[in-house]
C-alpha cells in the first residue's frame, strides 16, 4: 500500500452512503441482457446518476456487467464482457435529487400538514403568524413558483 492509501472499513463506506443516499432518490429495476447488452429506458438520468448492478440469475456466459453508456433524459445502456451473457440483471439507479422545487400550495391546510408539505419537496417553514387557530390563508412564495431546495416559505394562519 502506498503511504496516502485510505482504508475504509465496511461499516464506514456503508454510512457515507446511506448519507448519501439519503440525500437522493432511488430507483429499481429488473432486466435481462440479450447477447449481453440490454437498454433501459430512464428519463430521470444524469451523467452523475450511480447505477449500481446485481446478477439475479445467471444465462448464459457470464461477464463482468458494466455501464457502457448514458443518455441523459433517455436511457442507459447494461452490457457485459460476455456477449452470449443473457443474465437477468437487478439494478439500483442513484438520482440527485433536484436542486429546483416547485412550492405546494398550502392554502387550507393546518399548521402541522404545512410543515410536512414543505419537508415533502425538500422546504423549509419560516416564519408562521397566526391571528387565531385555523387554516392557512396565505402563504409568502405562491404555490408552483420554482425555488431552490431549503428554501424557506412563511405563512399566516387565521
Amino acid at each position: 500500500m502506498a503511504q496516502n492509501d485510505t482504508i475504509l472499513h465496511q461499516e464506514d463506506v456503508v454510512s457515507v452512503i446511506d448519507a448519501e443516499i439519503s440525500e437522493k432518490t432511488l430507483r429499481t429495476g429488473v432486466v435481462t441482457l440479450l447477447s449481453g447488452t440490454a437498454t433501459v429506458l430512464d428519463t430521470h438520468i444524469t451523467v452523475n446518476s450511480i447505477i449500481v448492478l446485481y446478477c439475479k440469475t445467471v444465462g448464459g456466459t457470464p461477464g463482468a456487467l458494466f455501464i457502457s453508456a448514458k443518455t441523459e433524459d433517455t436511457s442507459f445502456v447494461i452490457s457485459s464482457t460476455s456477449i452470449t451473457d443473457g443474465s437477468v440483471v437487478r439494478y439500483d439507479v442513484i438520482y440527485d435529487t433536484p436542486d429546483k422545487v416547485a412550492v405546494p400550495n398550502l392554502i387550507g391546510l393546518s399548521d402541522i400538514a404545512v410543515a410536512a408539505s414543505l419537508i415533502a419537496v425538500g422546504l423549509k417553514l419560516g416564519v408562521m403568524t397566526m391571528n387565531e387557530p385555523g387554516m392557512v390563508d396565505s402563504q409568502s412564495i405562491a404555490a408552483g413558483i420554482i425555488v431552490n431546495r431549503g428554501t424557506s416559505i412563511d405563512v399566516h394562519i387565521g
